[in-house]
């Protein structure tokens, strides 16, 4: 990820989560930039779809319950906020990589924003799945349908 996608990515998290998360938002660009080219692990269908059914409730609001989330596992949460922000992204016409990006690490933001410390909801939890979110995010506009993308379809 280019340094001017970068800091496209970090205005529209801003925009879709909280401000205050600003440098999370900024070092999980920088992870994309630095270690896209890793091998990450992509939640199975099942425990995506259960995840994303906790966490967004199918209610049609679209926001996170964020007191499901807790007992699951980081790269669940990840793939079910990746999973949601495709749904929005391709519901709201689409944009660039680093607009799906900024959205994805909105919606983790917005995930977490009622998780305390005792919950988890600060340091190296959040910080792992905002990288993870945006790795996931970032490596589903590079992918042909596998992975992620082709996860994330059954929910659209």
């Amino acid at each position: 990820m280019q340094p001017q996608h970068q800091e496209q990515a970090v205005r529209k998290a801003q925009e879709e989560g909280s401000s205050d998360d600003a440098e999370l938002y900024a070092q999980a660009s920088k992870h994309v930039q630095q270690h896209h080219q890793e091998e990450d692990s992509v939640p199975d269908e099942g425990s995506l779809k259960d995840a994303h059914q906790q966490i967004y409730k199918q209610d049609g609001s679209g926001e996170p319950d964020v007191k499901v989330h807790s007992g699951l596992d980081t790269d669940v949460v990840s793939g079910a906020v990746v999973a949601q922000a495709l749904k929005m992204f391709s519901q709201g016409g689409g944009g660039s990589s680093s607009d799906l990006i900024g959205l994805a690490m909105g919606q983790a933001s917005k995930l977490m924003s009622g998780m305390g410390e005792e919950d988890g909801g600060a340091g190296d939890f959040k910080s792992t799945i905002m990288k993870k979110v945006a790795m996931m995010a970032f490596k589903s506009q590079m992918s042909s349908g596998g992975g992620i993308m082709g996860l994330a379809s059954k929910f659209m």
